[in-house]
């Protein structure tokens, strides 16, 4: 089985960052409710599919049963994590950047068109993580996958993307990391990892859900940042 975690990391800042000198202030009421609706979503699941291994085996990630016609477990590998450590470590660093990301996307009174574009961002991470699993494992019946990392990086990589300048914290580190310097590092650390721990690191949902945020991030840079400006009105 192929476990996706990762370090717990978290803006300096999670309230609100600069971006080219310019304030991002945030609107908590509006921009956190679909946050805490996935975060719960996603507990809710995950703890019913502890409790149900049935319930459990039936979303899971699982190419060769994908190739059979159950195209739901694309989407549903996403909602079950590995256990208690791997959800807070999951919808802990989603709740930080989240927060950020969804600040922006809603600025400028664009408050449905953000929330859809970071539904667009997360579940898109988490898709295009698991259609590259389903090509290169489709016809290993033996082979299965879980969690919710590949769009929680995409989140992570699109809000570093608008600032290179974040400082990303570690737990122990008691140094900020500069997000352009941050996310190789996590790359590397992520494949190294793979190699030398007991449990199978997924760097295939890592680095597909980090180029999905990274694209993502491109793209709505230009829509969203004039002049290195954005505000939340």
């Amino acid at each position: 089985m192929d476990m996706e975690c990762y370090l717990l990391c978290v803006p300096s800042n999670c309230v609100s960052f600069f971006l080219d000198g310019t304030l991002i202030i945030c609107k908590p009421l509006i921009i956190m409710l679909l946050i805490y609706f996935i975060i719960l979503f996603e507990l809710v699941i995950s703890v019913l599919s502890f409790a149900k291994s049935s319930f459990r085996e039936a979303l899971i990630g699982h190419p060769y049963s994908t190739d059979s016609g159950e195209w739901y477990r694309l989407f549903t590998a996403g909602c079950v994590q590995v256990d208690a450590f791997h959800i807070f470590v999951n919808m802990y660093s989603l709740y930080n950047f989240a927060f950020i990301v969804m600040g922006t996307l809603c600025s400028r009174g664009r408050d449905m068109a953000g929330r859809l574009l970071f539904l667009l961002l997360y579940l898109g991470g988490i898709l295009s993580s698991n259609l590259a699993y389903y090509y290169f494992y489709r016809e290993d019946a033996d082979y299965y996958h879980l969690g919710a990392s590949a769009g929680v990086v995409s989140v992570m990589v699109a809000a570093i993307v608008w600032d290179h300048s974040m400082e990303i914290r570690l737990w122990l580190v008691p140094k900020a990391i500069r997000g352009k310097l941050f996310l190789p590092l996590y790359l590397i650390g992520s494949f190294l990892l793979k190699i030398n721990c007991e449990h199978a690191i997924s760097i295939l949902a890592h680095g597909v859900g980090g180029g999905y945020g990274l694209a993502f991030g491109l793209c709505t840079r230009l829509l969203y940042f004039r002049n290195g400006e954005v505000r939340c009105l």
